[in-house]
């Protein structure tokens, strides 16, 4: 009984997993191609995840986000088994500058879905 608490209790310790700062929308949404500027962009979300260039030699910044929280059915033995599930939440900002350093594209995704799986998902 001892050995079943304390695995109990250590299950409950498992929480939720999270992955780089949350992408703010209204500041998405405040970006203006051909106006915005390399340094508002990191004013308002930092510095990117990643970096790249394209053919062109255009900056790319990378943003991600996510999220993963097990559902509480998820510590129970056995029914775990049967029917287990985890919502998530990603979020995605991919930023082009032109070689001025001026916003030319970008674009955001935000995904937030359940994901199932068991005998019976």
């Amino acid at each position: 009984m001892k050995k079943l608490l304390i695995i109990l209790l250590c299950l409950g310790l498992v929480g939720c997993a999270t992955y780089g700062k949350p992408i703010d929308k209204s500041a998405v949404e405040q970006m203006q191609k051909g106006t915005t500027t390399k340094e508002e962009v990191i004013k308002k979300f930092g510095q990117p995840d990643g970096t790249n260039f394209d053919k062109e030699n255009r900056l790319i910044y990378y943003y991600n986000a996510s999220k993963v929280n097990p559902s509480a059915m998820n510590f129970i033995p056995i029914l775990n088994l049967v029917h287990s599930e985890m919502k998530m939440q990603i979020q995605m900002l991919v930023v082009v500058f032109s070689k001025e350093g001026i916003v030319e594209e970008y674009s955001f995704t935000d995904t937030d879905k359940p994901m199932k799986y068991g005998i019976i998902p």
